[in-house]
């Protein structure tokens, strides 16, 4: 059966594979793949083949084609974790809270990086992360943890950070409520990147994220929380990295 797929199921490939599993003389290489459909991008995991006998196959796809079912898609991805040791895999996370409002108000918005949930009070959304509101002379940001929350900044001001810049643990973080600490976000941003830290109440780990932030001139208000993202296991993440900007594998 190995011999059939390597010979008829052959993924042209760019760049590294993400996960490894062997099998006797085969490896299986689970790569993300994209394939566009109707105008929409479908992606998912694929398995490539490399024999030690022939060597990488780089044919085009035979078996694999743009007519790939999302039943195949979803098998791979069983596969992907049958084959593998089951250890936690790390993942870019993007939450499903996205495009959110965030009141002009003293209570704003508190918002669960974790979970995506976004609430009007602490009190409705246990382990929340982050609470942007308006203080009263306008845009504030609030952390619940001293040494684990907080967003990226120089000196006592948040930054507003360039596409790519890397947020780990050798980032600065300021964690400050006072409004001058927003003058970045209040002077008017669109997409602007927030980088910041949280502790997954799943892993215990400190994880660091992004989100980007729509604000305006003045007091900050109105401001929508855009989208976020965070890497799942402590590692640095680039500001504005989503698991499809990491794509770099295609199906032809």
């Amino acid at each position: 059966m190995a011999d059939t797929l390597v010979r008829r199921c052959c993924v042209q490939h760019r760049g590294a594979a993400i996960q490894q599993a062997s099998s006797r003389d085969m490896e299986v290489l689970f790569k993300p793949v994209c394939i566009q459909q109707s105008g929409t991008d479908e992606c998912f995991f694929a398995p490539a083949f490399f024999s030690k006998s022939w060597g990488f196959c780089m044919n085009k796809p035979t078996l694999l084609s743009r007519t790939i079912s999302r039943r195949f898609a979803a098998a791979a991805a069983v596969s992907l974790f049958a084959l593998t040791s089951g250890s936690a895999m790390a993942a870019i996370v993007c939450g499903p809270g996205a495009n959110v409002s965030v009141p002009d108000s003293f209570d704003g918005v508190y918002y669960n990086f974790l979970t995506g949930v976004a609430a009007a009070s602490g009190a409705a959304n246990p382990g929340w992360d982050w609470n942007p509101y308006n203080s009263g002379t306008g845009l504030s940001f609030f952390w619940p943890g001293a040494t684990t929350g907080g967003g990226v900044g120089t000196g006592a001001v948040y930054d507003v950070l360039a596409a790519g810049t890397p947020v780990s643990a050798a980032s600065t973080f300021v964690n400050l409520t006072a409004t001058a600490a927003t003058a970045a976000f209040k002077a008017g941003v669109s997409g602007g990147f927030l980088g910041f830290r949280f502790q997954n109440e799943t892993t215990a780990a400190v994880n660091y994220g992004w989100a980007a932030l729509n604000t305006t001139a003045g007091t900050g208000f109105p401001m929508t929380i855009v989208q976020y993202c965070y890497e799942n296991t402590g590692a640095a993440i680039p500001a504005g990295t989503t698991p499809v900007s990491l794509q770099s594998y295609s199906v032809d």
